[in-house]
């Protein structure tokens, strides 16, 4: 096993939570206790801190700086600090957890933001966002990918785009991500513009017996375009 260079490498409790959410409930709870010194926990952890930065350039890529943005889940605003300095302007910003929105209202970016849970259905109309960002939603401990994915589709307008993250955690994709995307596919609601495979690192906790348990963390940046 591969021995870690620096403690900061080791999962801390806050994060630990978060992987191990069982529910939307434990995951709101555990994001709202963490919503303090979350920005500067994954800074230091140094897990998925790729994925904020190209999630917002691959935006830039693909959306005029005019279009309508939901970044869903927006946690503490990361994202819309990242869009925002790409120049866009028109961000909205939703969440499961009350304390991470309220970090997000902080930022200033966003021309609003609500609480909402992504195992639901969107409370929002159809066709309506020329993009949606999602970083750091899809994987362990998180949202199921039916209906979030599939909603992400339907609020985006057609030649809109989706764009996410999609975390591999020990070589696990998350549950039914891939199947869903590929039924998206056949159904005609998208296509596939954008897979890269964007950060790859080891991670570890202690064991049962105090021994440096490693995982491996690997997260893949996918683009989609809304057809229709």
């Amino acid at each position: 096993m591969t021995e870690p260079t620096d403690r900061a490498e080791l999962l801390d409790d806050p994060s630990m939570r978060v992987l191990a959410a069982k529910d939307a409930n434990e995951l709101r709870a555990a994001y709202d206790d963490w919503s303090a010194t979350y920005n500067d926990a994954v800074a230091e952890v140094k897990w998925d801190t790729d994925g904020v930065p190209r999630v917002a350039e691959l935006t830039a890529k693909l959306v005029d700086k005019d279009g309508r943005i939901l970044d869903a889940p927006c946690g503490t605003g990361l994202v819309g600090l990242a869009l925002a300095r790409h120049g866009f302007g028109r961000i909205e910003g939703v969440d499961l957890s009350p304390k991470m929105l309220e970090r997000a209202d902080e930022t200033g970016v966003y021309q609003s933001t609500r609480i909402l849970n992504f195992e639901d259905p969107l409370p929002i109309d159809s066709d309506i966002y020329d993009a949606v960002t999602s970083a750091a939603m899809y994987m362990p401990g998180h949202c199921p990918a039916d209906p979030s994915l599939r909603e992400f589709a339907r609020v985006t307008r057609p030649g809109g785009h989706v764009i996410f993250t999609h975390t591999v955690y020990d070589e696990v994709p998350h549950p039914g991500l891939n199947e869903l995307s590929a039924e998206l596919e056949r159904e005609g609601m998208w296509r596939l513009v954008s897979n890269d495979l964007i950060q790859e690192i080891p991670l570890y906790e202690e064991g049962e017996s105090g021994e440096q348990v490693e995982h491996m963390w690997a997260c893949h940046l996918l683009a989609y375009q809304r057809l229709g």
